[in-house]
Order: structure tokens, then sequence, then C-alpha cells
């Protein structure tokens, strides 16, 4: 998932921070618990990932432990597996049984993304919505102390006006597809000017 969903970058201090789109720590309560109470003498049915342009689908087979009703959910905790569960919680998979869905409904939250969908039949599947204004990894336009791409180029170029796109890829940690890409925004936006060749020139910052 961290392979195939888009990250955007926060400053911390002088840190650069990845973000995933999804929090990390939602996605991760998802699959935990998709492994820890699905119906494993379901044959032929397995955890499925999926990732579409709108959203992620996590779905594993079985429904809800019975006694649980819809109002329940979220608050009470009946393990349906309990030796896998007692396995995940002593190897730190699991914090604290009962509380998953709940930091999962917290990480989404505090992300600002919207509420995931929880759909409970003969399978139990968890949608986390995509926010469609993440391209390319390309951050412009989202804020909440979270900094685009191209600024993140213009603070590195800031400090070292003869920095190379190989340099300033390794230390933002942005590939340097994504780092060109945006250095032609920034030229056709006349806010970066290069004099000289590659090897031996420098940018100029317009103010």
């Amino acid at each position: 998932m961290k392979k195939h969903l888009k990250l955007s970058y926060r400053i911390t201090g002088t840190q650069i921070e990845n973000v995933l789109e999804i929090p990390e720590d939602a996605l991760r309560e998802a699959v935990v618990n998709a492994f820890c109470h699905r119906n494993y003498f379901e044959k032929g049915s397995r955890v499925m990932i999926e990732i579409f342009d709108d959203r992620v689908d996590i779905t594993s087979p079985g429904a809800v432990a019975k006694g649980i009703t819809k109002e329940d959910f979220g608050t009470v905790s009946i393990t349906t597996n309990s030796v896998i569960a007692s396995m995940l919680h002593r190897i730190r998979y699991i914090e604290q049984m009962g509380t998953g869905i709940n930091r999962i409904k917290e990480a989404v939250k505090t992300a600002k993304l919207f509420e995931p969908e929880f759909e409970m039949s003969d399978f139990f599947k968890v949608t986390f919505k995509r926010n469609k204004s993440i391209s390319d990894g390309i951050n412009d336009g989202i804020n909440d102390g979270i900094n685009s791409t191209k600024e993140i180029i213009l603070k590195e170029i800031k400090k070292n006006s003869r920095i190379t796109v190989a340099q300033s890829s390794e230390v933002a940690g942005i590939t340097k597809r994504n780092i060109e890409k945006n250095v032609k925004f920034l030229k056709d936006e006349n806010r970066l000017e290069r004099f000289g060749a590659n090897k031996n020139g420098y940018w100029k910052l317009i103010e």
C-alpha cells in the first residue's frame, strides 16, 4: 500500500517527513484486524486489499462476531480467533484488544479525511476514501503545514544555489522525476532561473 499510495511532505524543523495520503496507523489497524478476525474455515477466500482511484478497500471473509450489533461496533470486543489475537498482541501488532476500530476512526479524523466506511455482511470491509486533489506525489494547494514539492525545492536552492537535481532528490527524499517536473513548473511560473551548464551552473530565485 505504501508503494501505491501517494505521499505528501511536511517540514518539521530541519527535517522532511513523508505523509501517506491515508494515515499509516489506520491502514495498519485495518489490515491487522482483517487477518485477526477473518474466517479461516472459509475455503477459497482470502483477505483482499484493493486500491482504486477514489478509495482503498480492505476486505476479510467472515462476518463480525455474533452478539455485536451496529450500535455496539467499535465499543465492544469479541475475539473471533483468540489464539491469533493473543499472538498479535504479544508481538505488539495489537496494542489493546477492542481499540482498533476507534484508532482507525481517530487517525482518519486527525488527517481531516472522510470518515471510513464499514460494511458488515458475510464479509467485513473497511473503505478509505482517497483525496483526489493529490496527484503524482505533488501537493500543490495542500495546506495545514504540508509543503508542496516546489516549496521544498526552493528552500534547498536558497541554501545552496548550485545544488543538482540528484542532490535535491537525495536530500528531500523525492524522486528525480518529481524534482524535474516541479523545476519546470517553477521556471514556467518565473520563480526560478538556471544559469550555466548542468555541472557548473547555478540557480537563481526570482522574487
